[in-house]
C-alpha cells in the first residue's frame, strides 16, 4: 500500500435514510398524547390502589411495589399513546412520582387508621396538606427513594416506543 492511499468513507445509503425518515414521520402521526396520558393516569391510580391494598393486607411498608406502578404506567402510555417523542417519557415519570407519593401517603394513612382503630377514609379526609407533607417526610427513607427512582426510570424507559430501525 502506498502512503498516499486514504480510506474513503462509503456514501450514505440515501434510500435507507429516506425510509427511516418516512417510518419515523408515520410513527409521529400515530401518536396520541391525550389517550396516552389518560391511560397512564388510570394505570397510576390502579397500580397505587393495588400497592395500598397489598400493603394494608400484609401490614408493611411495601415501597418496592412502586416499581410495579412504574412498569404499569410506562406500559399503558406506550400501548395507548404510541409515542416516539420524549414528552411521553416525561409524563410517565411525573405520573409515577405522583403515584409513589400517593402510595406512600395512603399506606401511612392505612397504618395510622389501623393503629388508632379509626376509619381509613376519615383519617385521610382529616389530613391537611401541611400534615400530609410532614407525614411523607417521616415515612420516606433512602431505600424508598431508591425504589421510587427505579420506578420513575422504568416508567421513563417503557413509555416511549424506540425509533424504527433503518432498512438495510
Amino acid at each position: 500500500m502506498s502512503s498516499n492511499s486514504k480510506i474513503q468513507p462509503s456514501p450514505p445509503n440515501l434510500q435507507a435514510l429516506f425510509h427511516a425518515a418516512v417510518v419515523h414521520r408515520t410513527a409521529q402521526r400515530q401518536q396520541n398524547f391525550l389517550l396516552g396520558f389518560l391511560a397512564g393516569f388510570m394505570a397510576m391510580l390502579a397500580g397505587t390502589g393495588l400497592w395500598v391494598a397489598i400493603a394494608a393486607t400484609v401490614h408493611c411498608d411495601c415501597s418496592f411495589l412502586a416499581v410495579g406502578v412504574g412498569g404499569l404506567v410506562g406500559a399503558a402510555i406506550r400501548f395507548f399513546g404510541r409515542g416516539v417523542v420524549w414528552l411521553f417519557s416525561g409524563v410517565a415519570a411525573v405520573l409515577v412520582a405522583a403515584g409513589c407519593g400517593l402510595g406512600t401517603l395512603f399506606t401511612a394513612g392505612s397504618a395510622f387508621a389501623r393503629s388508632h382503630e379509626t376509619d381509613f377514609w376519615a383519617t385521610l379526609g382529616g389530613l391537611r396538606p401541611a400534615s400530609a407533607l410532614t407525614l411523607l417526610q417521616q415515612q420516606v427513607g433512602p431505600v424508598d427513594i431508591g425504589f421510587f427512582a427505579l420506578a420513575a426510570g422504568l416508567g421513563w424507559v417503557l413509555a416511549r416506543r424506540p425509533p424504527a430501525p433503518a432498512a438495510r
